[in-house]
């Protein structure tokens, strides 16, 4: 007989189980093939992440509204209580059905994801564990709990409207963080990289948040023999209709006034080697306790640069900066990955490679942590040149810069042509002579400034630029309109830009 139920849900339903699997592939495919080609992510487990976080709760409210909501409101139920069998059983059957329908869609997507970064990931079984782990467990519950709402039938928007406006208030006036509470921590910002640790109170937790929500869907579904159900799956009259309007307004203005606030989350990675010196924190992750000794070498190499650098500019902190090992990376290929809701760097290299060079790694993690910094405001054509400019300027202080070279580069690059109006179209100009004689033209003006003003003043122009942290609204485009880097050099230096670039126009052309 549970077999012939299990058709029945299947013949019933199948033509949203496929349209489900269909958009649950396609979406995992494109985000995984547009990040790939885009060279935009640090693993390839972000389409993942992106599924669980997206695909499936709509595919869980979507198969909760098929096999519950559906069933009583179109009193197609009526035809199975009629059936000599308990109430559980039917529940056990439409929750077996939808839950083999979740796990399908999200382990066969991380299957496939696997098996096409077989060769581009590093993958190993404990890391395809951890993946499977938080994989099941978070679907498990979030199928769960869409089950469990389908149950609230007509007030199941208002329940979950509830729910929302709960979180917001509790992550803003209490300690909690419900984002790192059991289902929610198992699909953090980690998901697609912690390789070496278990998240086993996050999946502790959920399996008892889950166990908690499948008993209140059989105390729900066999309660009065199912008449709360049937009741609640009943359309909404017009009076309720506007009830719930006015409810759901309130809740969506509480969650505009509340929810504006986007708390930054630390990021971290347990067991890797921590650099520190004071504020500056280096932490770099390995797979293997052979290459731990080379990690500990680069991360005390970093961290003592980026002190260097907080010293220079005068910032109170900087944010933590997470190294990670991509044995499969060229000796010269580095990528940022992005985080959400963390201020934190995680950078990706092959630093045990035979050819990687320690000095070009750290410029690339200074520049990286400016504009992280900066929110990406430093990349801003009238910027950017400060940017260049200062990265070869802290090449040459570490010694690591040929002054002789850049200095002929940019008289060089002068001679074919270079105007005021080069500086708000840096990058135009960057592409026309090269990223190298750009940089050089960039590094002959900080030079000229101290130069003709000190060594002092050229440091407080970069501090005016480079130190400030923007803001996450508005406020950095204000500031920004409202002090360009002219005035800036005129409030910092002492200097008017007209003089500033006269001076180094004279410098440009003498030997």
């Amino acid at each position: 007989m549970t077999a012939t139920l299990l058709r029945k849900e299947w013949q019933q339903h199948r033509l949203s189980f496929l349209l489900l699997a269909l958009l649950t592939f396609a979406t995992a495919s494109l985000i995984a093939a547009a990040n790939h080609a885009r060279g935009q992510t640090g693993s390839l487990f972000d389409a993942q992440l992106a599924v669980l976080r997206l695909i499936l709760p709509l595919a869980a409210w979507v198969l909760g509204q098929r096999l519950v909501t559906h069933e009583f409101r179109e009193k197609t139920q009526l035809f199975l209580e009629a059936l000599p069998l308990p109430r559980w059983l039917m529940i056990a059957v439409k929750y077996a059905a939808g839950l083999t329908v979740a796990f399908f869609l999200t382990l066969t997507t991380l299957a496939a994801l696997a098996a096409f970064g077989w060769r581009s990931e590093h993958l190993t079984p404990r890391f395809l564990g951890i993946l499977t782990a938080r994989t099941a467990a978070w679907t498990w519950c979030a199928f769960t709990f869409f089950f469990l709402t389908g149950f609230f039938g007509r007030y199941r928007l208002l329940f979950l409207l509830g729910l929302v406006v709960l979180y917001v208030l509790v992550d803003r006036f209490t300690e909690f963080r419900p984002a790192e509470f059991g289902p929610f921590a198992l699909i953090d910002g980690r998901f697609p990289y912690e390789n070496l640790v278990f998240p086993l109170t996050a999946l502790l937790s959920t399996t008892l948040l889950t166990l908690g929500l499948l008993a209140l869907v059989f105390v729900l579904g066999v309660a009065r023999d199912g008449t709360i159900g049937a009741r609640l799956g009943e359309r909404m009259a017009q009076s309720e209709k506007l009830f719930l309007g006015a409810i759901c307004l309130a809740g969506l203005t509480t969650f505009g006034v509340f929810g504006l606030r986007k708390e930054r989350t630390p990021f971290d990675l347990p067991g890797a080697t921590e650099e520190s010196r004071g504020e500056v924190v280096v932490k770099v992750a390995v797979t293997q306790e052979s290459e731990r000794a080379r990690g500990a070498a680069i991360g005390a190499r970093a961290a003592d640069e980026l002190a260097a650098l907080r010293s220079y500019l005068g910032v109170d902190s900087l944010p933590a900066v997470f190294i990670v090992l991509r044995s499969d990376f060229g000796a010269a290929q580095y990528e940022r990955v992005k985080l959400e809701k963390s201020d934190d760097l995680v950078i990706r290299a092959n630093f045990t490679a035979e050819k990687f060079v320690d000095r070009d790694f750290l410029d690339f993690l200074i520049r990286d942590l400016l504009l992280l910094r900066s929110r990406e405001r430093l990349s801003i054509e009238n910027q950017v040149w400060v940017l260049d400019g200062f990265a070869e300027l802290w090449k040459e202080r570490a010694g690591a810069a040929n002054a002789d070279k850049l200095r002929a580069t940019a008289s060089r690059t002068a001679g074919t042509g270079f105007s005021r109006a080069e500086f708000r179209a840096w990058r135009r100009f960057s592409k026309r002579v090269g990223k190298e004689s750009a940089r050089a033209i960039a590094w002959s003006a900080l030079h000229s400034l101290t130069r003709h003003h000190g060594e002092d003043a050229t440091r407080d122009f970069l501090r005016s630029v480079l130190s400030p942290v923007a803001a996450h609204d508005a406020r950095a485009t204000v500031r920004d309109l409202w002090q360009p880097v002219p005035s800036r050099l005129a409030a910092a230096a002492g200097v008017s830009f007209d003089q500033f670039f006269a001076e180094w126009q004279q410098d440009l052309r003498t030997p």
